[in-house]
């Protein structure tokens, strides 16, 4: 278990990945390898659906399905034809995102 912390963590440092998306795929990943090798805890088999990888898993599901659903169904009356407004919001929404990130990174 030791050996595979370490590759993974070597491999996420090594990546040339952005700053925050090593330190989102450390976020995830380090808890569940500590659960792994804690033999108090380790990978419960019998209360799976009360785990954090349920609720990762589930969520993750529900939300790509969420968004399936979203691309591909247009509610009745709600009209796409203000999409030259649609980028200077998503310009200004990534902006305030990576502001956050850079401050809770620096």
């Amino acid at each position: 278990c030791w050996l595979n912390v370490a590759g993974v963590l070597f491999l996420f440092l090594i990546s040339n990945s952005a700053k925050h998306t090593i330190m989102f795929g450390m976020r995830w990943f380090i808890p569940f390898m500590m659960d792994l090798m804690n033999p108090s805890v380790g990978v419960p088999l019998t209360k799976f659906f009360a785990t954090d990888v349920c609720a990762v898993a589930l969520t993750s599901i529900i939300g790509v399905l969420i968004a399936i659903l979203a691309t591909f169904t247009i509610p009745p009356g709600v009209q796409i034809s203000d999409t030259h407004h649609l980028e200077d919001d998503l310009k200004s929404i990534v902006s305030k995102v990576e502001t956050v990130w850079k401050d809770a990174v620096d």
